[in-house]
């Protein structure tokens, strides 16, 4: 689930709480949490800033990762057919826990986003998103994602689309279903 509370015009508070199963409920996979801040500095540019906690499982092990993650990422909206795509460059800091210490780690992400209106509240949804990591080996990954999202409400959205993801060693298929909110308990009243 991804929410995002307005302060105000240009300031937010973006947070998303990721819960992830493989094989429709009956094996987890990984719990994240994210928060930060972000300023848009007009309505095509934004910076964020914030923090990730994630708790994975192995799929074939009884092992976990725990993960806490910093990042600063920027937005670019450019003009293309519906109404713009989306640039979104950032860089993250990662500290995971290999027993009995935490291992230190950077990588890049850009990713390439596109929605385009279908049919009333219908829409169209894919992105492409690459991570690189900062030291060898420096390919990290690369997700590919096509789908369909639908509005229910004016700040609430449910997706679902094919996911490819590509790591050096693994390829999976996963079928992604998500929930978009937008809350506004944190919103300036207007005097």
């Amino acid at each position: 689930m991804i929410g995002q509370h307005h302060i105000s015009e240009k300031w937010s508070i973006p947070t998303v709480a990721l819960l992830q199963h493989y094989e429709m409920f009956g094996k987890f996979q990984f719990i994240m949490l994210r928060s930060g801040v972000a300023y848009a500095f007009s309505k095509d540019f934004s910076a964020s800033v914030g923090y990730d906690y994630t708790y994975s499982e192995a799929f074939s092990e009884d092992s976990f990762t725990l993960q806490h993650r910093l990042w600063e990422e920027a937005t670019l909206k450019t003009p293309f057919l519906s109404p713009y795509i989306a640039h979104r460059f950032r860089l993250e800091s990662t500290w995971t826990r290999q027993q009995p210490e935490y291992d230190l780690s950077h990588r890049l992400r850009y990713r390439l986003k596109f929605d385009r209106a279908l049919y009333k509240s219908l829409y169209f949804t894919a992105f492409n998103e690459v991570f690189i990591n900062l030291k060898e080996p420096y390919f990290n990954q690369n997700r590919i994602h096509a789908g369909l999202g639908y509005s229910l409400l004016k700040d609430f959205k449910i997706e679902v689309g094919y996911l490819k993801n590509h790591f050096r060693r693994a390829h999976y298929d996963r079928i992604r279903l998500g929930m978009v909110f937008k809350t506004r308990f944190l919103e300036q009243k207007e005097p």
